[in-house]
């Protein structure tokens, strides 16, 4: 068992990847010029997915950085632990005479 301040973090590199592609897709995207109302109606529609799939996919990015930002302050808290700490988990290797 670890030690109750043990913490973990995991990322789903394939989830930010693929939100990182559909935010560019849909960036760059160019904009529909359609005849009649029914185009004008699925035109509306597919800016309104479009405009709910970059709102996901920015608050996806922005938790990715507070990740980050995150890990970086837990990596700077482990390595600034005294060295008692870390001699404590590690066996004894005994001397030689």
């Amino acid at each position: 068992m670890g030690k109750p301040t043990d913490r973990f973090l995991a990322v789903d590199y394939q989830l930010v990847q693929q939100a990182w592609k559909n935010l560019a897709a849909t960036r760059q995207a160019p904009p529909q010029v359609g005849g009649g109302t029914a185009s004008v109606g699925k035109s509306l529609e597919a800016a309104r997915a479009a405009e709910a799939q970059a709102r996901n996919t920015a608050a996806l990015a922005q938790e990715v950085e507070t990740l980050k930002k995150q890990l970086e302050s837990i990596q700077k808290q482990l390595g600034n632990q005294p060295a008692g700490q870390d001699s404590q988990n590690q066996k004894a290797i005994p001397q030689q005479k």
